[in-house]
């Protein structure tokens, strides 16, 4: 004698609802993730709003500023070590002669 139980669960079947989007929405999500610009594109999504877009600029002006000013000095200080080594050398005839031996 078959067993009701055993019947009934073979018969029992599962029938999910149809999400016809589904498939497309994985498959967008996949592309969204692998996407090798990616990060590109969420700057120029950023960079679209006023606020994040004036505040790069005005760091990359005032990072801009600030290299300017490390340079400056930088070739100030070189200059004024060579006018001081000049001087030294025109006005100290024992520099004159120790930079003249090889």
């Amino acid at each position: 004698m078959p067993d009701p139980l055993r019947t009934l669960l073979q018969e029992w079947e599962i029938k999910p609802t149809a999400n016809v989007a589904f498939a497309a929405r994985v498959w967008r999500r996949i592309a969204e993730r692998s996407h090798p610009l990616r990060w590109r594109r969420r700057i120029s999504d950023v960079l679209g709003m006023p606020v994040p877009a004036a505040t790069v600029v005005m760091v990359a002006v005032l990072a801009g500023f600030v290299a300017g000013e490390v340079w400056r000095r930088h070739h100030a200080a070189q200059e004024r070590d060579a006018g001081l080594a000049a001087y030294v050398l025109a006005v100290d005839p024992i520099a004159r002669t120790a930079a003249l031996e090889p």
